[in-house]
């Protein structure tokens, strides 16, 4: 019980995703792109050997893109045309399934086959998600 009006709901600590657990987020440079998407927070990203910058994780291509190393947290971003963007990914830690952005052009089959597939080896655990191996 409050005893004043302004102890109601009055927290300022409040965390926006309550299911999304980090324990190590790092700062990480992302590649450019010309489509200049937004990246929300919980989307699965990679790391691009080829390149060697991260980007936003995909089921096929090359340069070890198709393994998730990590999700966007704890802000949002978008993706620069003229070159690269420092961001920050949670790679280790909690995360549940429900909260996890399907990237645009995946499939949300390929994307539970991703996450099933050596997650947890890297320090990510996928809550809410069966048959994890």
């Amino acid at each position: 019980m409050a005893y004043r009006t302004n102890e109601l709901f009055g927290k300022s600590d409040y965390d926006a995703y309550p299911r999304i657990q980090p324990t190590k987020v790092l700062p990480v440079t992302f590649g450019s792109d010309a489509a200049e998407p937004t990246v929300e927070v919980g989307t699965p990203v990679s790391f691009d050997s080829a390149n060697f910058e991260w980007v936003v994780w995909s089921a096929s291509g090359t340069g070890d893109v198709d393994e998730i190393k990590g999700f966007v947290y704890p802000d949002s971003f978008v993706l620069d045309s003229a070159g690269e963007l420092i961001a920050q990914v949670m790679v280790a830690g909690e995360i549940h399934y429900d909260d996890v952005v399907l990237p645009s052009g995946e499939s949300q089959s390929d994307l539970r086959e991703a996450l099933r597939a050596g997650c947890l080896e890297r320090g990510l655990v996928i809550r809410g998600l069966s048959k994890v191996r």
